[in-house]
């Protein structure tokens, strides 16, 4: 098994680091806003089969009709009884999902890291059988993201959250890889040249796809080690599978953010 090198993959600085995330994040924001705002339009005009609502609407029929295809009970919350009376109310800020969740409180925080590092090196040993293998650390810049979001939950409406979306990130999701899982990974969502020595799952989905943090290398990469691009050295990725298709590997936070948005964004 490769050394593994727990620094920061990107020798960014916690500060640099945190801005980088921080300007990332508001373009998402922004995006996953928009995205809804469009999907939404598009929704009133074929909902349920009926016949198109107005957005200008005030019938509490038609607000019925938008929460009973759109929206589910864990989403439709007395907060958002209370805010939403007519149709146009469903675009304002905060009923209409910017694709985030809050923060958890540090103590959260700092319990769920601890628990994923202990799972990540539980069980890891030298080649003579020892437990002196270096310890796994969480990436600096995943760290970094939970003090700013407690999860990306990407585009779309709470119905289709729970159908046809993979989340990028689920803040209490961090369920350590076996080494079965992380072949099934490599032989059907990279393919040949990969390896892939630890690894957690990050974000999930109701229809097969998710979303992985990993430790890995491409063996079969083309590109001159060390260079921006390069897969060829060992470092901590980020691994996003849409559905049942191919996976894309990103080699930050902010590539994995930017490029899950753009998947989605291209899909629509």
């Amino acid at each position: 098994m490769a050394d593994i090198d727990t620094a920061n993959v990107q020798n960014l600085s916690i500060t640099d680091a945190a801005q980088q995330l921080s300007t990332a994040l508001e373009e998402y924001r922004e995006t996953v806003i928009a995205l809804n705002r469009a999907t939404l339009t598009r929704e009133l005009q074929d909902l349920d089969g009926g016949p198109p609502i107005d957005i200008n609407s005030e019938d509490p029929d038609d607000v019925e009709r938008i929460v009973a295809e759109l929206w589910h009970d864990n989403a439709w919350t007395a907060n958002l009884k209370a805010r939403v009376q007519k149709v146009e109310d469903f675009f304002a800020p905060g009923v209409l999902s910017d694709g985030t969740l809050p923060p958890y409180p540090a103590e959260v925080q700092g319990r769920i890291l601890a628990n994923l590092e202990t799972a990540l090196n539980s069980g890891r040993e030298t080649e003579d059988g020892s437990s002196s293998a270096q310890q796994l650390v969480v990436p600096a810049e995943y760290k970094t993201l939970l003090t700013l979001v407690g999860g990306l939950t990407g585009p779309g409406l709470p119905m289709h959250q729970e159908t046809s979306v993979t989340a990028a990130v689920q803040g209490l999701v961090a369920r350590v890889l076996s080494r079965e899982e992380l072949d099934v990974l490599v032989q059907i969502r990279l393919g040949e040249g990969w390896e892939i020595t630890a690894g957690w799952q990050c974000g999930s989905s109701m229809y097969g796809g998710g979303s992985y943090v990993v430790y890995c290398q491409c063996v079969a990469e083309p590109a001159t080690a060390g260079s921006e691009d390069s897969f060829a050295e060992w470092a901590w990725r980020y691994l996003f599978v849409p559905g049942m298709d191919e996976g894309l590997v990103f080699h930050s936070l902010v590539e994995f953010i930017k490029g899950y948005l753009e998947w989605y964004q291209n899909a629509r």
